[in-house]
């Protein structure tokens, strides 16, 4: 027999063999993944909306309505309520839906989810959960039964913010749960984000007809920022917001939501002459200095003009101007015109990163900043005693 038959006539188990091996590997694989609440969410959003009484299902729900969405939205806006309250209205959200749903559904919750994980599997995975059925069950009820944690109730909210949800609870409750759930966060805080720039346009338009500067230091310091919590942008005759993102551009809720005021252009503050430039890169101040700066952070906002710097288009750190003599910035070493791109190893690419940079220098015994100055990096050291 030559070579050659001997080796076509191995071929043929050599392939059996190999088949069998990658099939017993990719259902031991299947087995100890599939459908584990800690590992695969699918059954989060199964879309079987059955149960025994008349719609909408809950545990199971439809897609909203966009109209509703919006309704809704305008609707919690008007009543001073924002994202971020529905967010911490989540865990209630959840339980009410489940008391409600509870008496719609014949069969326990974890159950039921196993049946609709198991229409919406292959075969493999019909025979995953006939195998691991008990300890699916276990595991589902021990998660479903907690669900989210409840940090705000509805009956905690004020009126008539709680006079709003229920009305909109009764028109749809689908907005508020999965999946429509995260849709509606996003335009609700588009929503909010739109009517305070609305507020502010107005009150800039009024300075701009009595021929004052324009301003937003007169609102309330919740007024002048978005939903997301970024600082609301005030340019010449331009307010803005950089949406969800907190960068220029984008869509959606990471558009830019943009007012232009109308009316005679304010008379604008001078800016103070530029300070020389000492040029320092090792410096010492007192710790007391900077306990003093971070407990009166609005206090000491006018020490210095702070604005995100971009190239092409990316966020790179915070822009520095108009210092004034004497302040925390510049006893730092920086210049007019500096743009910080990272503190003490943290880059300072969003208004996050520049609080976490707040609290964490607070215990720092050295701080070292590094600079782009003029196009050219540098970098600052800063020792506090």
């Amino acid at each position: 027999m030559s070579w050659l038959s001997r080796v076509t006539g191995l071929a043929g188990p050599a392939v059996v063999i190999l088949a069998v091996s990658v099939g017993t590997f990719v259902a031991v694989v299947r087995y100890t993944e599939v459908l584990d609440p800690a590992t695969d969410a699918s059954w989060l959003t199964s879309m079987d909306r059955t149960h025994t009484g008349a719609p909408p299902c809950l545990r199971y729900p439809s897609p909203p309505k966009p109209a509703s969405v919006v309704e809704a939205a305008e609707a919690f806006a008007d009543a001073g309520i924002s994202a971020n309250d529905v967010r911490e209205l989540v865990g209630e959200v959840y339980a009410r839906a489940e008391r409600q749903e509870s008496a719609l559904h014949p069969r326990a919750q974890s159950d039921e989810y196993l049946d609709v994980m198991a229409r919406h599997s292959g075969v493999l995975g019909r025979m995953v959960i006939f195998l691991k059925r008990d300890r699916l069950n276990d595991t589902l009820h021990r998660t479903l039964a907690f669900g989210p944690p409840i940090k705000l109730t509805v009956a905690a909210l004020p009126e008539p913010r709680r006079a709003v949800f229920e009305v909109q609870w009764v028109r749809d409750p689908a907005v508020f749960v999965l999946p429509g759930l995260s849709d509606f966060v996003e335009r609700l805080a588009v929503t909010v984000t739109s009517k305070r720039l609305d507020r502010a346009q107005a009150l800039l338009e009024q300075q701009a007809a009595k021929g004052e500067a324009l301003s937003l230091e007169g609102l309330p310091a919740s007024e002048r920022q978005d939903d997301w919590g970024g600082a609301l942008a005030l340019d010449g005759m331009t307010l803005s917001s950089l949406g969800k993102d907190q960068m220029p551009g984008g869509s959606g809720a990471d558009a830019d939501l943009v007012r232009t005021i109308r009316g005679a252009p304010a008379p604008v503050e001078p800016a103070p002459p530029a300070l020389a430039c000492e040029g320092k890169t090792k410096l010492t101040i007192l710790r007391t200095e900077v306990e003093a700066a971070l407990e009166k952070l609005s206090d000491s906002a006018g020490s210095a003009r702070v604005t995100p710097a971009f190239t092409n288009g990316v966020a790179t750190g915070f822009r520095v101007t108009r210092l004034r003599a004497g302040s925390l910035l510049v006893h730092a070493g920086l210049c007019d015109g500096d743009v910080v791109n990272t503190v003490n190893g943290l880059a300072l690419t969003s208004p996050d990163k520049a609080l976490e940079v707040y609290s964490s220098i607070k215990d720092a015994r050295r701080v070292e900043l590094s600079v782009t100055r003029e196009g050219k990096p540098i970098t600052l050291v800063v020792q506090i005693r």
